[in-house]
Parts: C-alpha cells; structure tokens; sequence
C-alpha cells in the first residue's frame, strides 16, 4: 500500500499547481515529507506547514492523505552514488577511470510497484556495452556475472528486483511489454509479477508481459469516485488489468461490469485482481474483441472506452451498447493535437450522433485533460450523454431537448464538420488496420 500521512493541503485546480507549488517553496511553506495528490473532483491537493489562514487567501485548505516524496522513502536523488555503484563493481577486476564509465542516469531512477522495483533506463549499462567495457579494460578478465552489480544497484534502493525499462508499440493492437527482469533475490514465483496500489486497489500484472499506465491515475479516480454511481451497469470496452473496471467496482459501486479484452495476459491479470480486490462476483470478462459484442442483448448505463491513441473502432458498439430506453454516458479516450481539441469535440460528437437511433440526441457534456502524451498533443476523455432528448437534458442540463442533434459546448454542431488528424484514416497519422477492420 501506498506509504503517506495525512497533512494539511491547499486545493487549486491542476492548471495551477505548478504556480502555486512554486510560491509556497519560495515561502518555505511547501510540505517536505510528502508530495503533490490529484483528489477525486479533478483538482490537485498540496501539502503544506500549519501556518495562518490569511496565508492562503482565496483557496480552500482542508486535509487528506498524501504520499510520502522519494527522497523521504530512501530514494536516493544523486546519479553520482549510482555511478560510484558501477565504479566499486568494476575495481575488482581493474583500475577504473571515472571518465571513461559507461554513461549512467541522468535522473533518479524510478521506483515502481509495492515493492519498490528499481526500473533502469533500456540503455543504462546495457549487457554488450558493459562487457565490451570490460573485455577492453581487462582484456584477461571473462565470465564475469553482472549479479552482484544489479544486487548493489538494488541494495542502494532497499529493493528486492531490477527492471530494465522496454517500448512499447502504439501500432501493436496487443502493446505487449518488452521490460525485462535483469535480477531479482529469488524472493518471486513469477520474476516479472508485480502488484501497484491505488487508491487502495491492487492492481497486478506481468511487467515482462504488459505494460502499466501510470499517467491516468487523475481519470481512475475519477471514474470510480465521481462518474460511476451505486448501482450502474457498466461496460469497459478495453479493460486491460482493470484500470477502470476495478474503480467502477470497489470506488462506484456499480452493481456490475462487464470487461472485454483480447489480450490474453491482461485477462488472466485481470481476473486475478477481480478476485484479489473481492469484486470478482459483480463482473463477467469476456476474452476477445469487443466489437462482436459478445455480452449479447444486454444494455448499460455507461461505456469507458480507454484506448489509446484512438477508441474510435470501438464507437459504433458502444453506443449500441446503451440501453434502448434511457440511453446513457459514453467516455471516449483519446490523443488529440491540443489545437484540435474543439475540432474533435465537434466531430466525436457528429460521429456519435450518426451510429444512434434518429429519435436520440447526444451532448458532449464535457472534455478532460487526463495528461500531456507529446509536446503539442494531450490525452483527453469526452464525457458523452446519449438517449432520449428529455432524458439527456435532464441528466447534463443542456437547455434544449431536440432529437437528431448534438451539442458541444452549449452550441448544435453542424453536420460538416471538419475531420481531425486524430481520425483513423489510411492516410492519416492513425492508420491501424486492425482498428478499422470491423468499421463497416
């Protein structure tokens, strides 16, 4: 479980964190134990000194749980003792010249899961460099094993296993893993089975086999303590592990879900942390692609639709998905060009709008910022009510109740609307075949 205590924070909106982090360091009002927490209603929660109320004028204080920072759990921040580690194991076999080293980190290297993995950079004294290092420097020296370096390297972290860190390929409609496990203590069943708590979910897989996405943490907690409510059917169309099913579950309380995914790995990880976390009993998985729409003729009330970079091969089965009567929320994840935000929104909304029955209206209630993927493009979620006009109306307060129409920031789009760059095209930047295999 997550190690942290609970402080007094300040909460702002994430746009202004990095401003606000800034002042109070300068103030010397920053927490120095714990570090910056997203809470559930999408704003950022800063720890900071018991001080005067005046301090913090216009912003809300309270207090909640926060995580310990890495230098408080024994991470150590300097590059040099990692180096000094590479130093130490090679005197044994030559005098070493600091500057002729194999490069080493430039940052602390990550830790990652409940057990503190210590995950290296993929090039970071990479197998073949380091003994052609040493074959050069001590050209009588052989069958050296690189054990006792990683064990150091470990040791330095108080961790019991070292990860060397992998790609993975958008354009691989599996994104199997490539980490790989380079030393552990013998202490593991599986050398590559890892556990990550969240917000008090344990969320477990293979990290030689799949990868963990770290960067939507903000958008599960979310989804299970702010979108989901008591007693929704839901529907996740690319489960993976759980990353939203297990919200929806143990935060939302929905009273089932139904989880699809087709990489077998992930579904044998995610029917483990169903059991593990005690929700197994209100979720069926189905092994295979979602667009079959193996869960038959029954309906739900919402859809989570996280894929990246694009979900859009899954959107006509989501909205058929939703029951017929009231119709429901969709949640749509996707990597757009910041520029481009509102011609997505205007064109998810008219695509949408073309794959519902004519009587139903659709409202794109609203767009979240989960993370920045590139420089000039960010990972967005599309909040999506779709159904019955009065019903809709209802549920997102939109002022109009007219069917065949949808609406994006108060305002009817128009049928022509542009097509981002984000659309799977054969030409476009997004071309999967496998996605667009199932479109017509």
């Amino acid at each position: 479980m997550q190690k942290g205590e609970e402080v007094s924070v300040i909460y702002v909106q994430p746009s202004e964190a990095k401003r606000w982090k800034t002042r109070l360091t300068q103030q010397g009002l920053l927490h120095p134990r714990v570090r910056m927490h997203p809470v559930p209603d999408g704003r950022v929660a800063i720890p900071v000194l018991e001080t005067k109320e005046e301090e913090f004028e216009n912003v809300e204080r309270g207090s909640c749980f926060c995580p310990y920072r890495s230098a408080v759990l024994g991470n150590p921040t300097n590059p040099n003792a990692i180096q000094q580690i590479l130093m130490d194991f090679l005197q044994a076999w030559m005098k070493v010249d600091p500057s002729t080293l194999p490069t080493g980190p430039h940052h602390p290297l990550e830790l990652m899961g409940d057990d503190r993995t210590v995950v290296i950079p993929a090039t970071m004294w990479e197998p073949v460099s380091l003994s052609s290092y040493i074959r050069r420097h001590a050209p009588t020296t052989n069958d050296i094993s690189n054990d006792s370096l990683w064990q150091r390297l470990a040791a330095l972290y108080s961790s019991r296993r070292v990860v060397r860190r992998g790609t993975i390929d958008p354009n691989n409609p599996v994104r199997h893993s490539t980490f790989e496990v380079v030393w552990h203590d013998g202490s593991y069943d599986k050398e590559g089975w890892m556990t990550i708590t969240e917000q008090g979910i344990r969320q477990s897989l293979d990290i030689t086999k799949l990868m963990f996405s770290r960067g939507n943490i903000t958008e599960k907690i979310r989804f299970g303590q702010t979108l989901v409510q008591s007693g929704e059917e839901v529907l996740d169309l690319y489960a993976g592990i759980g990353y939203f099913t297990l919200p929806a579950l143990v935060h939302g309380r929905a009273k089932h879900v139904v989880a699809c995914e087709w990489n077998p790995e992930a579904v044998a990880a995610l029917t483990f942390n169903l059991k593990d976390n005690h929700v197994h009993d209100r979720a069926t998985v189905y092994e295979g692609d979602c667009r079959h729409a193996p869960w038959g003729h029954q309906r739900f009330d919402r859809v989570s639709l996280g894929l990246l970079p694009s979900s859009q091969g899954g959107w006509k089965t989501a909205v058929r998905a939703l029951k017929e009567d009231c119709g429901g929320w969709l949640h749509v994840h996707a990597n757009v060009p910041v520029e481009e935000r509102d011609v997505w929104g205007n064109w998810l909304s008219t695509q949408l709008l073309s794959y519902a029955p004519a009587s139903w209206m659709v409202v794109l209630h609203h767009v979240q910022k989960v993370k920045s993927f590139a420089p000039t493009v960010n990972h967005y979620v599309a909040d999506v009510c779709m159904g019955p006009p009065e019903v809709v109306a209802q549920r997102t307060g939109c002022l109009e109740a007219r069917p065949g129409v949808a609406f994006y920031r108060g305002v009817i789009v128009d049928g022509d609307v542009p097509i981002p760059s984000c659309a799977l095209s054969e030409n476009g930047v997004l071309h999967q075949e496998w996605m667009r295999e199932l479109e017509e």
